[in-house]
């Protein structure tokens, strides 16, 4: 889906409304923030029993995994601003997609499928109680970091939301 939108030009759409994007962009910085203060709260929980994850199977599986694919918003950037450069406007855009589409579900295929491995090599580990607090300490750490970085690159007197800062 996202290669269609690419070819339709979802880069020049990006280009077109900067403001909008990057407003997106802050929105997703804030929701960054709030996932670190949920680490940092779960860093600091003493004794806190084990969570056993939902598994869903099935329709609901696929649903699910179409609707965080669909709204993540790094998809958009790297199909909108990533993308088009490779894209040749002289040979069918079809065969260029069709290729990129599989270089690209073949390169998260490899590495989702290493996320899932490591994460069931962790599994053991994330039972005692001292990792999982350090492992939710550092997560907070770089989520609060990524957030702090992109507030700063969207909010900087160069781009077009700081421009409407008073101290820009």
């Amino acid at each position: 889906m996202w290669f269609a939108a690419a070819a339709l030009g979802l880069g020049a759409l990006v280009a077109a409304f900067p403001a909008a994007f990057e407003a997106v962009a802050l929105g997703g910085a804030l929701y960054l923030g709030w996932l670190a203060i949920g680490a940092f709260r779960s860093a600091a929980a003493k004794n806190r029993p084990i969570g056993h994850a939902l598994v869903r199977s099935g329709r609901s599986a696929i649903r699910d995994g179409f609707a965080v694919q669909f709204a993540n918003p790094k998809i958009i950037l790297f199909f909108g601003a990533v993308l088009p450069p490779f894209m040749d406007p002289s040979r069918p855009a079809a065969a260029q997609l069709a290729l990129f589409a599989c270089g690209t579900i073949g390169m998260d295929l490899i590495s989702m499928s290493a996320y899932g491995l490591g994460g069931a090599a962790l599994s053991a580990r994330m039972s005692e109680p001292r990792f999982r607090r350090g492992v939710a300490l550092v997560v907070g750490i770089l989520l609060s970091a990524a957030a702090v970085l992109v507030i700063r690159s969207h909010l900087g007197c160069d781009s077009t939301l700081g421009r409407l800062l008073p101290s820009c």
